[in-house]
């Protein structure tokens, strides 16, 4: 039995939106997954819905400072829990 029934997802990103030697990116997407109704799965939302928004500074060629945030409708499939906003912050060293 799989938990998700249905998949879709979606994105954009924009290499270098200020003109610099390093370039930043700057991404949005969207994901959605439909849920299980199978018995016992126990799911009480037929989908769980993420919006992700983030800047990705390129510091220096080897150092990047990425935050993102995404927001989360029926996280879990879980009616039980409210919608989330959840804030990341990625730092990344490429040697």
């Amino acid at each position: 039995m799989s938990e998700v029934t249905d998949y879709f997802g979606a994105g954009l990103t924009w290499v270098g939106p200020f003109d610099k030697e390093n370039p930043d990116t700057i991404g949005l997407g969207v994901a959605a997954a439909r849920l299980t109704d199978d018995a016992g799965a126990g799911f009480t939302k037929k989908y769980e819905t993420s919006v992700e928004a983030f800047y990705n500074f390129q510091v220096t060629p080897y150092f990047s400072v990425k935050p993102d945030l995404q927001y989360i409708l029926n996280p879990g499939g879980d009616a039980s829990l409210d919608n989330a906003l959840v804030l990341t912050i990625r730092l990344t060293v490429a040697f």
